[in-house]
């Protein structure tokens, strides 16, 4: 019996883990594709009248930039208005930095729905093994453990982010770039349009309502197991 609480804890705390980095994707979709949050951060950090753009443009811009991302859109080719004069928005560079932008987005979501998938085999097998009596409890215990292990690597990043936001930056490219495409000049429009204090501020966005959406699993599953232990406490008394 004990192993088999121990190898539904392994199964149903991978599956915590693994849902949490579906959250997280989920949490940079919707932040991302929040056009209104993105013009009230225009506003505030004066991006169109740096730039010598209408607001309206800039955020044109910016959206077409997601769409593409997402795959809804070919190109990024936009011609603007910058000082009056007519441009097209984006240089070669840009284009082609964008291009693996897009590929990385692509595979990502890929890959969340695969770990969407895996999780929800992984919590059925877990739940097939146990009793029925303690299957849930087991369940919710195995999750707060892939919790912990998330929120563990979770607050070394954070940490990381709020030291050196730039160190921080630098490696995630490093990391998930074969080129050197993403290091651009200022004046590059890619770069005005999201300089780094618009970066920070949305992964601060992104972050919060990821902690949204993990704070409810976890209070359900801490909530079910305090239930539980109560209850047990209760009926041992009597």
């Amino acid at each position: 019996m004990r192993h088999t609480r121990v190898t539904a804890a392994i199964l149903s705390a991978t599956a915590a883990f693994l849902l949490l980095i579906v959250f997280l994707f989920a949490s940079i979709t919707m932040v991302m594709n929040d056009e209104a949050r993105h013009s009230r951060e225009y506003k505030e950090l004066g991006i169109a009248q740096t730039m010598g753009m209408s607001q309206e443009e800039v955020l044109d811009s910016l959206m077409l930039v997601i769409d593409y991302m997402q795959g809804n859109t070919d190109s990024i080719e936009k011609e603007v208005t910058v000082y009056g004069e007519k441009v097209m928005m984006f240089n070669g560079r840009e284009t082609a930095h964008m291009s693996d932008v897009r590929e990385l987005y692509l595979g990502w979501r890929s890959a969340s729905y695969v770990m969407a998938g895996v999780a929800a085999v992984l919590i059925a097998s877990a739940a097939a093994i146990l009793p029925k009596k303690v299957r849930l409890k087991a369940l919710c215990g195995g999750c707060l453990w892939g919790y912990a292990s998330f929120a563990a690597i979770a607050a070394a990043i954070g940490a990381w982010f709020l030291i050196d936001f730039y160190s921080l930056w630098t490696a995630f490219h490093k990391l998930f770039f074969t080129n050197e495409l993403w290091l651009m000049h200022y004046t590059d429009r890619m770069i005005q349009m999201m300089p780094e204090p618009f970066f920070y501020n949305i992964i601060i966005d992104i972050f919060l309502l990821f902690a949204v959406f993990a704070a409810a699993l976890l209070a359900a599953a801490g909530a079910y197991l305090i239930f539980k232990k109560r209850g047990g406490s209760r009926e041992a008394r009597a």
